[in-house]
């Protein structure tokens, strides 16, 4: 009796000293405010508030097991009764509760830093302090039926218990379409369950009716899907920056430099950022958010080099800058007794097509035509001509490709004509003779 006694004396204390948590908590903001004013007004160059926000999602994991676990024994109990492990269920819901307001505090630093979409975080910032207040309510009622033992307050306290539960749920939930997108719970759910279609309709989150089908929708969107909607999706702008629509895109975020230039792979931030080693500290994505492989980066810098398409003529974003023309070459003289000669006939059609983007001074693809030695090398992907045969010829293969698929070249100019096509096809049958040709001043 005299340890039970000790035990509600210091239940009690405990609780008096939650309450002023809690009393802490509800102007919750304006004390977040207050704390990054104080570190802000400080010499140290770090930020002490948002430091504690990044350990949110460390302390949120307490009160989860915590609390269910204590829901769950409360449970067993009401077909078992075991007063011997009445010390266990304060020691949940007292731990439970501190790491609930902890979290919750903890939860609001972490919304001041920004990027989130402002009514998930809405949802999950009020069901966490929902969380926090049902666990100081529990706690009032288990003591006060521990001191009155009347069945009234035993109820209440694990009916809040249960309410407890549901909001944890809630508030896990939210907080998983922040970190992860709304689509995240029922994504995969399959069609055999009820109502799935009308859970994936109501969380919403895919791209917006402006992304259409074409070589953006196949191609280039679920790379930004896979590598890119976590921290720029419908639940996160981190840099103020936003890619589910094309103005989204297009538009600066908090650097002010436009993310795309249609028509200018090479001056658009995003392929600046996309590009950069993995260990630059501004690489996109940053460093443990994945990687772009070489043939993603590729096909983004081609999509914006074509005028970042989103392809149903409505979107058409026009270029900056006219295409060139195919040359105009004089096939009269063209002899079938004869090689191709390599300058009369196929180097104007490189000329005109291809060294915009394959010169001394921009290499796209790593690939340089304008001097024998370089054109020989190839490129990012390796030998662009296989003298003899135009099957394993790279260079070939792309220009035969359909205009839009994304390795189409020329990529920022017109098709080439058949007849061009077929001479260049001739020339590599023949051996690829350069003749005198080097390039070279």
């Amino acid at each position: 009796m005299q340890f039970r006694t000790m035990f509600q004396i210091r239940a009690a204390h405990v609780f008096f000293m939650l309450m002023a948590l809690v009393l802490i908590s509800v102007p919750m903001p304006a004390f977040a405010q207050e704390v990054s004013a104080v570190v802000e007004s400080s010499e140290d160059d770090g930020d002490f508030a948002l430091f504690l926000g990044r350990f949110h999602p460390i302390v949120l994991h307490f009160p989860v097991g915590l609390l269910i676990a204590l829901f769950l024994m409360e449970i067993a109990a009401m077909f078992r009764s075991s007063r011997s492990l009445e010390p266990a269920h304060w020691f949940l819901l007292i731990m439970g509760t501190v790491t609930a307001i902890i979290a919750s505090l903890f939860g609001w630093f972490l919304a001041s830093e920004g990027g989130y979409d402002e009514r998930t975080v809405f949802l999950h910032r009020w069901t966490g302090v929902g969380v926090a207040v049902l666990a100081v309510v529990a706690l009032v009622l288990k003591f006060r039926a521990t001191k009155t033992m009347t069945e009234l307050t035993q109820w209440g306290y694990r009916i809040s218990l249960l309410a407890v539960v549901f909001l944890l749920s809630a508030a896990g939930h939210y907080g998983a379409n922040l970190t992860h997108g709304s689509q995240y719970l029922f994504e995969y759910m399959p069609a055999w369950i009820p109502f799935s279609e009308q859970l994936k309709a109501m969380e919403g989150g895919g791209p917006s009716d402006e992304l259409v089908a074409g070589v953006y929708a196949d191609v280039i969107q679920p790379v930004f899907e896979k590598q890119c909607y976590e921290c720029h999706g419908d639940t996160k702008e981190k840099g103020d920056y936003k890619m589910l629509t094309r103005d989204q895109l297009i538009a600066a975020g908090e650097s002010g430099i436009p993310a795309i230039i249609p028509g200018n792979a090479a001056e658009s931030n995003l392929v600046k950022l996309i590009a950069l080693p993995d260990e630059h500290e501004e690489v996109m994505p940053p460093t443990g958010k994945g990687t772009l492989t070489s043939e993603d980066i590729l096909a983004v810098m081609h999509w914006i080099d074509r005028g970042a398409d989103f392809g149903d003529g409505s979107n058409l974003i026009e270029l900056e800058k006219p295409k060139s023309v195919p040359a105009e070459i004089d096939l009269s003289e063209l002899s079938d007794d004869e090689p191709v000669d390599y300058e009369k006939y196929i180097l104007p059609i490189f000329k005109a097509s291809c060294w915009e983007c394959h010169n001394d001074e921009v290499q796209d693809g790593d690939l340089r035509m304008d001097t024998l030695k370089h054109f020989l090398k190839g490129g990012e992907f390796g030998e662009i001509i296989e003298p003899g045969s135009v099957e394993d010829s790279v260079l070939y293969e792309l220009i035969i490709l359909p205009p839009d698929d994304t390795d189409f070249m020329p990529a920022k100019n017109d098709p080439l004509p058949d007849e061009q096509i077929a001479l260049i096809k001739r020339w590599i049958e023949e051996g690829c003779d350069f003749g005198d040709w080097t390039g070279e001043e």
